[in-house]
């Protein structure tokens, strides 16, 4: 009986391909003592989807992207016996470049696309890229691809779903495609809410917050316009629109139109309507004519209001010869003037009422003032006189009061005024050696 011999199997030279292709071997056996038909082939440790046939061919179709390096598998032919041989079979593939996935990119209408391709090469050599398709609208940068950088502008794009294809390729020309999927909408104007009319008086300060919303984008990029404003009238960056008007400015109306432009320049619009009222001089009220004794005090209180409500000064122009005025003369209106030293005589004093923003108004006090009564006092030893003035007499005109010596005999009195005005003796009282008498004009 003789021993099975064991069959042989050649070495099996190694395969360099591209990945995407096929790459094969054709295994050389032989069986000493046996028909080499009856041979039976096998894979150990083989990479998904290699093959061999019946006849030893090996074959193994390759996947751009998947595969790439080095595979080794181990060829084992069998004969009838159960007796083997085995030789190892190597397959380099050259793989294609791996590109990571892009997210999905939005924006508006007259924005820009910009995006990096982030791609590796197995073998480590150079890449390229490019963009496959440019979309209708888009405009795609002179630069685009260098480092896997990509820019385009979308001015004359519309509204919708794209999708760009970038293509990667490495120095012997495997390439990978990566799609860019872009959704464009169209920029809505920002929303501005309706202004309410403002009324405000000269000389005052007025403001109004302007609410507005960009509700496809960030409201800190919205700019504020004011058209048709009056001169000194401003607005924000936050909207906030401010006027200071002049003392002096007239009755007017102005509509001004607020625009709110967005970073596309889509624009809302509102109107505020700014009625300013001129600044009206203080009604004053006129003072009552004053007929006064000289000597006695001039007072009067000025009344007056501000259509504004603003706070009022008060002055004199003028004060008349004679005339001492108080110190605190104007404060709340009120005037008082001291007479001793002035003469008799019709006088007029000028009061300046002003406002706020300086308008004034003027009104006269009319006063006149009447020369004292100057009382004297006669006295005789009989009715028929004669009639003699007494001049240790004690005249007090303010308490309209007469005190005489009661010395010596029965005594006859008569009182006479310099203005020939009629006086009557009220009451006679006598204490101690003197007689206090009481006096009025008469008919009072």
């Amino acid at each position: 009986v003789n021993a099975n011999v064991v069959p042989t199997l050649a070495a099996i030279s190694s395969v360099s391909v591209l990945a995407g292709e096929s790459a094969g071997a054709q295994t050389v056996a032989s069986d000493a003592d046996d028909d080499s038909t009856a041979l039976a082939y096998s894979l150990n440790n083989a990479p998904e989807g290699m093959q061999v046939s019946e006849s030893g061919a090996i074959t193994w179709v390759t996947q751009s992207g998947v595969h790439s390096g080095e595979y080794t598998a181990d060829v084992v032919v069998t004969d009838s016996l159960g007796a083997s041989a085995s030789q190892q079979f190597k397959v380099v593939v050259d793989g294609a470049p791996v590109v990571e996935s892009i997210d999905a990119i939005a924006l508006k209408i007259g924005g820009k696309i910009k995006f990096t391709v982030a791609a590796t090469d197995p073998e480590d050599g150079q890449l390229t890229y490019k963009a496959l398709n440019n979309p209708d609208g888009f405009k795609g940068n002179a630069r685009n691809g260098l480092n896997g950088k990509f820019i385009f502008a979308t001015k004359n794009a519309t509204a919708g779903d794209y999708k760009i294809d970038i293509e990667v390729g490495d120095v012997v020309g495997l390439k990978s495609v990566v799609p860019v999927l872009v959704t464009i909408t169209a920029n809505l104007a920002p929303t501005v809410e309706s202004l309410d009319p403002v009324v405000v008086n000269a000389g005052e300060s007025m403001q109004v917050q302007v609410v507005s919303d960009d509700v496809d984008d960030d409201n800190e990029t919205l700019r504020y316009v004011l058209e048709n404003a009056p001169e000194g009238m401003q607005v924000s960056g936050d909207g906030l629109i401010q006027w200071s008007v002049d003392n002096q400015a007239e009755s007017a109306v102005h509509s001004v139109t607020v625009t709110v432009v967005d970073s596309s320049n889509a624009m809302g619009k509102q109107e505020l309507v700014v009625t300013v009222d001129a600044n009206k001089a203080p009604a004053v009220e006129p003072i009552e004519p004053i007929v006064v004794k000289v000597g006695d005090n001039v007072g009067f209180t000025v009344s007056a209001t501000d259509s504004e409500g603003s706070k009022l000064t008060y002055k004199a122009l003028n004060t008349p010869a004679g005339f001492k005025r108080k110190i605190r003369n104007g404060y709340n209106g009120v005037f008082l003037w001291y007479t001793t030293k002035a003469s008799a005589g019709n006088y007029k004093i000028d009061i300046e009422v002003s406002d706020a923003g300086g308008l004034k108004t003027v009104v006269a006090a009319q006063i006149t003032l009447e020369p004292k009564t100057a009382v004297t006092l006669h006295s005789a030893p009989a009715v028929v006189g004669p009639f003699a003035a007494e001049a240790e007499a004690v005249i007090d005109e303010d308490a309209k009061t007469i005190t005489v010596a009661t010395a010596g005999g029965m005594r006859f009195y008569r009182l006479l005024s310099g203005d020939d005005t009629k006086l009557k003796v009220t009451s006679i009282v006598v204490k101690d050696d003197q007689a206090v008498m009481s006096y009025k004009p008469a008919g009072e």
